[in-house]
């Protein structure tokens, strides 16, 4: 396992916490029945669990890709607030930034990933955090026992990539 995936599960599965149950049913780690009805979430193993980030959340993100602080920032983004949505948040700001023209699909492909080559990750990142903190405050009312979390974790994690991996 790479050194960026490492940082971006170890940041992500510190915030999702063990066994609960929520909007998702039960809920291991994040990865919930909901999201993933054909398997037995109360007894993945934690390499069951990292698989499933790699695949279905750092792949998807284009996250390999990314410059280091950016990836772990995308990949968090993806898993708590899914993977179209980051990627439609990042397309909007990516042509924003650059005029790239991009289609807003939620996909991450090849146009999206060239075009992230011509846009300052550190501006990226900043309007990645600010669209992430917009989204939660227009849930603070359906879900107000979860608002202070959320607001929480993207502190944390301003935290992590404001070091833009530069911290001891």
């Amino acid at each position: 396992m790479d050194a960026k995936l490492r940082t971006c599960l170890d940041f992500t599965i510190s915030k999702e916490g063990g066994i609960t149950t929520d909007s998702g049913g039960l809920t291991k780690r994040g990865i919930s029945q909901k999201a993933y009805p054909h398997l037995d979430i109360a007894n993945l193993t934690d390499t069951e669990i990292e698989k499933i980030y790699e695949t279905d959340y750092y792949n998807k993100v284009g996250a390999t890709q990314l410059h280091p602080a950016l990836a772990v920032l995308v990949f968090d983004t993806a898993v708590n607030c899914g993977v179209a949505r980051t990627v439609k948040w990042l397309q909007i700001i990516i042509n924003m930034m650059t005029g790239a023209g991009l289609a807003t699909d939620g996909i991450m492909g090849i146009k999206t990933l060239q075009a992230i080559e011509h846009a300052d990750p550190k501006s990226m990142a900043l309007l990645i955090f600010h669209q992430r903190l917009f989204h939660y405050y227009s849930l603070r009312k359906s879900q107000p026992e979860a608002f202070g979390g959320w607001v929480g974790r993207v502190a944390d994690l301003l935290r992590v990539v404001g070091c833009w991996g530069h911290c001891s």
